[in-house]
């Protein structure tokens, strides 16, 4: 399973995904760098995945963890779901 997710990392730095973009004035997201660099780091290389149905279960509490519970030091050191609740405020 590990190479599913290296896969998507390697999308976007792969030469002619990036001159894609570029020729039709696409900038790449690196919030989603860096969110998939964390899921890397912080789920894939912890947890013995076997199957897809656990991949996907373990993305989707990956995510809700991320948004609501795992603090940033560039937010900070706040959830992005409280950062955005008391920056909206």
């Amino acid at each position: 399973m590990e190479s599913f997710f290296i896969v998507i990392g390697h999308q976007y730095t792969s030469v002619l995904t990036t001159h894609s973009l570029r020729s039709k004035n696409i900038q790449s997201s690196m919030s989603r760098k860096n969110f998939f660099g964390h899921l890397k780091s912080e789920l894939t290389y912890l947890n013995n995945l076997k199957t897809k149905k656990e991949v996907i279960q373990a993305v989707i509490e990956y995510m809700y963890f991320y948004n609501n519970e795992r603090f940033q030091a560039k937010l900070e050191n706040r959830s992005p779901i409280e950062y955005r609740t008391t920056v909206c405020a």
